[in-house]
């Protein structure tokens, strides 16, 4: 692992007592806070990567309830199975036969 870099950051002294009392009350040092917000700002830890796993966890899409999906896929395998049609051709020199019907309703 690398070794850390030291970084000082002159601020002004409301912007310094503000950033100790959130540390104060999540338990942490006002440097680990700083490197916190470095991180997400700029993407360059996990925690960024957790914001976004968190984001995406949370995300809620409403679907329809079950009877209501189920119907809708029959109707539409129904729609799509009178729509298929099983052909097959033969060529015979220059005639070609074929035998086009509807696909059967068990396939």
């Amino acid at each position: 692992m690398a070794r850390s870099k030291r970084a000082q950051v002159l601020m002004e002294p409301v912007e310094y007592e503000r950033l100790e009392n959130i540390a104060h009350h999540k338990g942490c040092s006002v440097a680990e806070l700083i490197r916190e917000a470095v991180r997400e700002k700029y993407g360059t830890g996990p925690t960024r990567q957790k914001g976004i796993v968190s984001r995406l966890s949370n995300h809620r899409i409403d679907l329809p309830g079950w009877n209501e999906l189920k119907a809708e896929i029959e109707d539409r395998h129904a729609r799509f199975s009178l729509s298929i049609r099983t052909c097959s051709y033969v060529q015979l020199g220059a005639i070609t036969i074929s035998n086009c019907r509807r696909r059967p309703s068990w396939l």
